[in-house]
Order: structure tokens, then sequence, then C-alpha cells
């Protein structure tokens, strides 16, 4: 065992596995050709020595810290019209140990956090490091705020370099995200505030931030920040707005984690950045029976309830602009309103938006994903265009959908959907359980799983699926939907008079949603019911007027006749016409 005091680097390239995934090959050879043409012969000229090789990162000792930052700025300087390779790097000097072919301590920790805090094609230093360099090289790094780093329990002044990226002397940072041409929104997910005394609390606080950030990384509806970037905030009073504009976010997530004994209590908020509002907050209250579970499902709910409540602050911002002044998303916003109201006119509405998004974005995934949707209820219920014409362009953009980003979770879901409503079952559980791989958080291809499930008796997994998804995300606006077909499976289970506690409760959420007063009216007419079936039905004809019996038998998709007969009995007592 050996112990000395080393300048110590760790070097890591930007989305490594995203690389690898795209182009395995060509990532591979841009690899090697760092190691060989570029970063190892600088290292060795700077009389560095690599003691740590990790495929897609190295640890290297240096005789001093200016050798480390010397080599360090060389190799960026050199990565900085690369097409395809980045790098974060972090310096320190501090112990090491070396024993049997392995390297740990002190100088390998920080340097290693500070390497995961840097921002791509950044060099990032402790105050340590930073006080060993003579004013010239100091004079290219800025910063100095402090940060808890993880797993290290005291902490650490940081700098960075380049100073041209951000602050010097109380300037701003450079934003890491910028608003993207379509307002998609941008979310910051702040590290978690740790309220007790216990530092073991810090990680745990770090551990829910970081988790929140990686799970709504995998939808599609928003851009997340990197905790790279937010966590440089760690420890420090913000201003939200000043944090928001510096990290080019449209909503700021932050919480906070208390422990009182085996108690502990987490809150979150969401803020709308633009003005400071409070958008949604929540509190937690749990015991430690297990740290990790907890982590786990605080994660999830959050996530979860995040989604529909930015949907429904993005279309209020919608609702305040004129429709010509209206980007990409603030569009969609609207659409997705329309769609909520479930009626003819605000179905042709939203066609006729989506379609004018088209005319100059005619291969946009989440606008062919969403004319998918508003063309099912046009599919659904007759408005617009004959059926079998309606579900030739649901198909149609769905496909489209997935051919432009087979990745999005919503074009899976869409597509899934679409097969759904051709009866083509399996191919639309293949396609969910697709979505599902991308985000295994995504509400819409859970329920949908589960709405497929009952068309095909399959009712356990059915059940487990759409309680799952109402549990989950109970503002979800897929809900109604989600809900009804536990009507539609107790119906054909001739569980009658549950199917109408169910369609009451749906409609009780929504009174104008066509499906609930159809489902209702059938199992009103099964019961005998005959005047309840009556008004149902009379609700129905007067969304949905002059639909048939032979109408609604082609777009339900039921694989067992028995169900599709059972199903127009009850319609046919209610008095719908054949």
């Amino acid at each position: 065992m050996e112990r000395r005091l080393a300048a110590i680097l760790a070097a890591d390239v930007v989305e490594y596995s995203r690389l690898m995934s795209e182009d395995e090959t060509g990532t591979l050879t841009a690899l090697q050709a760092l190691r060989s043409e570029l970063f190892e012969p600088l290292t060795q000229a700077h009389g560095g020595s690599i003691v740590k090789r990790m495929g897609d990162g190295w640890i290297v000792e240096y005789p001093s810290v200016s050798q480390a930052v010397r080599s360090a700025v060389r190799v960026q300087e050199g990565l900085k019209d690369h097409s395809l390779i980045r790098l974060r790097m972090g310096i320190h000097i501090g112990e090491v140990t070396f024993q049997d072919d392995d390297i740990y301590g002190d100088g390998i920790n920080v340097a290693a956090r500070l390497e995961e805090l840097a921002e791509p094609g950044e060099i990032m230093i402790s105050d340590t490091a930073h006080h060993s360099l003579d004013d010239k090289a100091v004079a290219d790094f800025h910063g100095g705020e402090t940060h808890q780093l993880k797993n290290i329990s005291r902490a650490v002044a940081v700098w960075r370099w380049p100073a041209a990226t951000g602050p010097q002397g109380g300037g701003h940072r450079k934003p890491a995200i910028s608003r993207q041409a379509d307002n998609k929104p941008v979310i910051a997910v702040l590290p978690f505030d740790n309220m007790s005394s216990d530092p073991e609390q810090e990680y745990f606080a770090d551990g829910i931030a970081e988790d929140i950030i990686t799970v709504l990384s995998r939808f599609g509806d928003f851009s997340v920040i990197a905790r790279n970037s937010t966590f440089t905030y760690k420890g420090q009073a913000v201003d939200i707005k000043q944090v928001a504009q510096e990290l080019g976010a449209t909503y700021v997530i932050e919480g906070s984690v208390r422990r009182a004994g085996e108690r502990l209590r987490i809150t979150v908020q969401l803020i709308d950045a633009a003005n400071d509002d409070h958008v949604w907050a929540e509190r937690y209250d749990r015991t430690l029976d297990d740290i990790f579970d907890v982590q786990d499902e605080i994660t999830e709910r959050v996530a979860l309830m995040i989604r529909p409540e930015i949907q429904s602050a993005d279309l209020a911002h919608a609702q305040r602009k004129d429709t010509k002044d209206l980007s990409i998303w603030e569009a969609i916003a609207k659409v997705a309103w329309h769609y909520s109201r479930l009626t003819e006119e605000d179905c042709a509405t939203a066609e006729r938006t989506l379609l004018d998004l088209m005319d100059n974005n005619p291969a946009n995934a989440v606008v062919l994903t969403w004319l998918s949707s508003i063309r099912t209820m046009q599919f659904l219920y007759g408005w617009a265009r004959p059926r079998n014409e309606s579900y030739a362009l649901l198909l149609e953009n769905a496909q489209a959908a997935v051919d432009q980003d087979a990745n999005n979770e919503g074009c899976q879901t869409a597509l899934g959907l679409a097969h759904m409503f051709g009866k083509r079952h399996d191919d639309a559980k293949a396609r969910f359980r697709a979505a599902l791989q991308l985000n295994p958080n995504f509400v819409d291809a859970i329920s949908s799983l589960g709405m497929s499930c009952v068309y095909t008796h399959d009712f356990d997994t059915a059940q487990e699926n759409i309680r799952k998804a109402l549990e989950l995300s109970p503002k979800s606006p897929f809900n109604q939907w989600a809900r009804i077909h536990l009507g539609f499976m107790h119906l054909v289970r001739k569980d009658f008079e549950k199917a109408v506690e169910i369609s009451e409760e749906c409609l009780a959420e929504n009174p104008k949603f066509p499906t609930g007063y159809r489902v209702l009216a059938a199992a009103h007419g099964q019961l005998g019911n005959l005047q309840a079936a009556a008004d149902a039905y009379g609700k129905f004809a007067e969304l949905v007027p002059n639909m048939t019996i032979t109408d609604t038998l082609a777009t339900v998709m039921f694989v067992h006749q028995e169900d599709s007969e059972l199903y127009a009995e009850g319609l046919r007592r209610a008095g719908m016409p054949e």
C-alpha cells in the first residue's frame, strides 16, 4: 500500500451511452482516435500517468496541478470543434492510496464529483487546486461558489474553465439549455434542501432530485436540464427567475427533505419561472422502513404529477395569447384542450390547427401524434368523414409519427391505439409495451395496455394496468377513457350494477363524455331499467346525433362476438336505432 499527495484529473465522455446506441461503430472509432491522437499524447507530454481507463473515461495522476490544468485545457481546446466527442473534467489535489493495482482516496473522490458537476467542454477544479495555480492560470477560471458534493463530507469551493462561459464577479452562467424553437417546456430540477441535522440525509436529498431528473428525462413532452447544470446551485439561496434565465428553464422544481426520528417529510413544488407562480406543491410524510423504497416511490409520484400540471400551465399560457402568435408547443396545448372537450366542433377546430402546423412542420412527430388522436375521436363518433376514411388517416398519422421518432413513447402509444381501433390487439399491445420500455412511467401507455386487455378478456391485466394508471396520475386527461374501460369490463362480465357505477363516476368527472352515456345506457338496458337507459341514451344522442347500433359496433374493439351482442342488446333496449 502506498499513500501520497497527488494532482488527479477525472475525465468522462458526455452521453457515451446515447452515442453508442445511435452509432456504435462511429463512436468507438472517434473514441479510439481521441485516445491515441489527443488525450493520451497530451497526458504524457505534461507528465501525467494514466492510472485507470474506464471505457468512456480516465483517471490521471500528474506531478502538479499546473500540469494537470495545462493538459486538460489543451485537450478541451482540441475537442472544441469535434463533431461527436465532448468531455467533462474535474481536477483536485489530495491524498491517494495505491493498492492491488487500484487507486482510491480523497483526491480521486473529489475529482470524480467535480467531473460529474462540470458542463460538457468544461474543466472544474477544487479550491485546493485553484490555490496551487499561478496568477496567469487563475485568470482562466471563474466561480468560487461552495458546493456540497455527493458522498463528500465537507463543502468544496469550485472553479470553472473557461472563464468566458459563466459569471466572473457576479455575471450570469451560460444557459445549459435554451428554449427550443417550438417552445417545448424546459424543466430545471434544483437540488433538494436537507433540512435535517443528519448529514446522511444530504445523500438522500440529492438522490431524490437526481432520480426526478432521470424519470422526467424519459418524457417526450418536455426537456429536462442535466443535473450537472442544476446542481451548481446546491447550497445557495437562489432567485427562481434568475435561475430560470441562466438555465433557459420554463419551470423549476425545488424541494426539501426533513427527518425527525424515523419520520421523513419531503416537500416538492413546481414553479412557473416566468412569473414565479407556484403551479403545484405536495408534501409526503413517510417512515424510514426502507429508504430506497421511499426514494423510488416519491420520485415516481412526483414525476407523474408534474406532467399534467405542466400541460395545464402551458394551456393557461396559450389561452392568453393570440392564435397567430402561438408557437408549435403552445398551439398543441390548445389542441389538447379542444381534445378534452370531446365535441364535434372542438375536434374540427383542433384538426384545423394541426393541419396549419403541418404546413410548416410536416415531419413533426408530436403534431402527427395529436392529429392521429383527434382523428380517432372523429372515427369513434362519425364526425367529419366516413369511418373508413377516418381510420385510414389516423393510422397513417400514427405510423408517420413513429417513422419520425420511434424513441418517443407518445408516438408508440398513438400507433398502438390505432392498431387497437383496428382490432389488431397483439400489434397494439406490442406498441404499448415498446412505449413502456422507453418510459416505464408513461401513464397513457399503461392505461392503453389495460384498455386493450379488456377487449381480449385478459381482465386481470386490464384491471391492474388501469387501476395503476388512475392511482399514479389522478389528474391525467386520459383518465376518463381508462375508467370507462373498467365499465366495459364489468359490462361484458355481466356485472351491470358495477358498470352503471363506473359510468356515473366518469360522467361526474366529465358530463359531456359521450362514451360514458353509451355504456351507462347499455348497462341500464341490461338491468331492465328502461327509463334510466332511455335517459342516458337521450343524453348521448344530444352529443352524438344519428349514431346507430351498426355504427357503434363498427367502432368497438371487442374480439368476442358475444360481447358485441351483449352491448348491442343493452343499447337496443335503451332506444338506440339499428
